[in-house]
């Protein structure tokens, strides 16, 4: 699975936390969520590209595909070509989607709950996968479809994910707060 963590020095998250505070130009009709509040931050991709692209190539794995697309030659740059920020309010979800790209991300910038207080107030309490405010992906696995999940919680603040922008992923709700969970991503394509 290539799915690859991260945390972001402290500064560059306090100037991502900058930058997403006055931004209010809509994105919600191009993204695949129901989520009221999501806007454009792509003139700001250049806060955090060349960060993301360290993370990218030094990961063995992801550099290995990288390597392996075989697009005009080998001098098409990856770059970050939009980005956006959701906030997420309780009961509001990301359904099943992927992105347009090679690889995507997830910056979780604020979460306002942690997994355990989550698994007791969901209305799902007596489900063993219990997945409220869960990221979780999909995937085939000898012709079924195998999951990922991760409990991105409070303890998540500063870290992030990249993953294969094709690779189908969704958001479950959370509940018990009116705080909203940040997250900022964003997509990487092959520049021509």
């Amino acid at each position: 699975m290539l799915i690859v963590p991260f945390t972001l020095p402290d500064d560059l998250f306090l100037k991502l936390k900058e930058v997403i505070k006055d931004t209010r130009v809509s994105f919600t009709e191009k993204l695949a969520g129901n989520i009221a509040e999501e806007y454009n931050l792509d003139p700001y991709v250049g806060v955090v590209e060349s960060f993301l692209q360290d993370v990218i190539n030094k990961d063995q794995v992801l550099s290995r595909r990288l390597e392996s697309m075989e697009i005009l030659n080998k001098n098409v740059p990856l770059r970050l070509t939009n980005m956006w920020v959701n906030y997420q309010k309780k009961h509001e979800f990301n359904p099943a989607h992927k992105h347009s790209g090679i690889f995507s991300f997830v910056i979780f910038v604020k979460i306002p709950f942690d997994m355990e207080e989550q698994r007791k107030i969901s209305p799902c309490v007596y489900d063993k996968e219990n997945k409220a405010g869960c990221l979780e992906f999909l995937y085939p696995y000898h012709s079924v479809i195998d999951r990922v999940t991760i409990a991105a919680d409070r303890t998540y603040e500063k870290r992030g994910i990249i993953f294969p922008a094709d690779l189908v992923h969704c958001v479950y709700p959370f509940y018990g707060t009116d705080e909203y969970r940040i997250t900022v991503s964003g997509n990487f394509k092959l520049f021509v």
